[in-house]
């Protein structure tokens, strides 16, 4: 059996590496940084996060720095719409996705209800005025 691990993912412009330790994961931002410093690009050091993961995740930890600034520690990350929370185990935040369905889906039933209320209010007028056409032809 092969064991391979990927340190990097990339999508588009987004780049996700992971690593074991700290000291691993400051050796990549460094790599990375030199490499994309070569390509004339820049890292986006406000967009740049940490989320920890593992029975450390909420133990002190050494600072890991880009070209002097510290990139700051989170406890949750959002990367291509996944929310990844900082715990001892790997985990995905379902609230947001949630949260966006329940909005969507209230947003289709209140359509909807005025779709329902504008066919009943139709039909009542049409009964309405079939009703007037019909007592004024009658007298």
């Amino acid at each position: 059996m092969i064991i391979m691990f990927v340190g990097c993912v990339m999508y588009a412009d987004d780049l996700l590496l992971l690593s074991a330790s700290l000291c691993d994961l400051q050796l990549m931002i460094s790599i990375c940084y030199e490499e994309l410093d070569e390509l004339d690009m820049r890292l986006n050091l406000k967009k740049s996060q940490i989320v920890r993961i593992g029975r450390l995740c909420t133990s002190y930890a050494c600072s890991v720095v880009i070209d002097g600034t510290s990139i700051e520690f989170i406890d949750e990350l959002k990367y291509l719409g996944w929310y990844i929370l900082s715990s001892k185990s790997f985990k995905i935040s379902l609230h947001h996705s949630v949260f966006v369905f329940i909005n969507v889906l209230t947003r289709c039933m209140l359509d909807v209800v005025i779709l329902v209320n504008l066919l009943f209010s139709n039909i009542l007028l049409t009964l309405i005025v079939n009703h007037i056409y019909y007592t004024v032809a009658m007298s």
